[in-house]
C-alpha cells in the first residue's frame, strides 16, 4: 500500500526472515522482486538492480541491513546521493516500484539525518519487536513436532522462553538454544528432553560453553586479536560498532 516500508529492530529479531519469508511470500505472483544490500558502494549496488527493472510488472525492491549506508559506506556525499535515489524512485504518485529496508534500531537516528529521506520516514516506519510468548513456544515447538520430535517436559519450552523474556535478542537466543538442543536430541526415544537442557545450563549455558569452547580452540595470537576486536565492537554509549582493519 505504501511506496515505502523500513521495518526497523533489534539484531536478530529476525527482520530478513520478516521480510523474505512472510512478506515476499505473500505477495501476488505478478510482482517482481529485486534484493540487494548496500555494500561498501551502495549507489552503484543499487543502480545495477535497478538496471534489472521491467516496466511492464509491479516489482518490490529489498535493501536488506540498510545500517551498512553507514558501517561500510565511508563516503557521506554518496549516502546522501543514495537517500536522493530512493526518494526519487517512490515519487510517482502511483509508483509500480516498491522499496522495503531493513535496518538495526541503533542506526535510525542515522538514517533520519539523511535529508532526502526525513520527510519519509515516519510513515515508512514497521517497527519489528520480539513475538509474543505464546508465538516463541510455539515456535520451539512446531519445529519439532514436524520432524516427528517432541519435548521430555511439555513445561520445557515455557521454562527456555522464560528465559529471554523482553530482551531485543530474544528471538536470536532463542534459536541458538533450540539448535543445540537439536544436537543433542534423544533419536531413540525422538525427543528433545530437560535433561540435556540442564546439562548444557539452560539458554544462558548454552551461549556460553559455546563462547569458551570457540575461544579455547584458538591459537595464542588469535585469542589476543580476540580480545583486540572484542574491545571495538561496542561504543561507549552502547551501540554496536563497525570493527574495521588496525594496524
Amino acid at each position: 500500500q505504501r511506496p515505502l516500508q523500513i521495518v526497523v529492530g533489534a539484531s536478530g529479531a529476525g527482520k530478513s526472515s520478516f521480510i523474505h519469508a512472510g512478506v515476499l511470500a505473500a505477495l501476488p505472483p505478478t510482482y517482481r522482486v529485486l534484493t540487494m544490500r548496500p555494500g561498501g558502494a551502495p549507489l552503484a549496488a543499487l543502480q545495477a538492480r535497478l538496471a534489472d527493472l521491467h516496466t511492464d510488472a509491479p516489482t518490490v525492491v529489498v535493501i536488506d541491513q540498510l545500517e551498512e549506508l553507514f558501517t561500510l559506506c565511508t563516503s557521506a556525499d554518496e549516502r546522501t546521493r543514495f537517500a536522493a535515489t530512493l526518494a526519487e524512485l517512490i515519487a510517482p504518485t502511483e509508483p509500480s516500484l516498491r522499496i522495503i529496508c531493513t535496518i538495526r534500531d541503533d542506526f535510525l537516528m542515522q538514517l533520519e539525518a539523511l535529508t532526502p529521506l526525513r520527510p519519509l520516514l515516519s510513515p515508512a516506519l514497521v517497527l519489528l519487536g520480539n513475538p509474543s510468548r505464546d508465538t516463541l513456544v510455539r515456535i520451539l515447538v512446531e519445529p519439532a513436532r514436524r520432524a516427528g520430535y517432541t519435548l521430555s517436559d511439555p513445561a520445557l519450552a515455557h521454562d527456555i522462553v522464560s528465559a529471554v523474556p523482553d530482551r531485543p535478542g530474544a528471538l536470536a537466543l532463542l534459536s541458538f538454544t533450540a539448535s543445540r538442543l537439536w544436537e543433542l536430541r534423544d533419536r531413540r526415544f525422538r525427543q528433545l528432553t530437560r535433561s540435556a537442557y540442564d546439562a548444557m545450563g539452560g539458554v544462558g549455558g548454552a551461549l556460553g560453553q559455546h563462547a569458551e569452547s570457540t575461544f579455547d580452540a584458538l591459537t595464542p595470537p588469535e585469542k589476543q586479536a580476540t580480545r583486540e576486536l572484542f574491545r571495538h565492537l561496542v561504543t561507549v554509549d552502547g551501540t554496536r560498532a563497525l570493527a574495521t582493519d588496525r594496524k
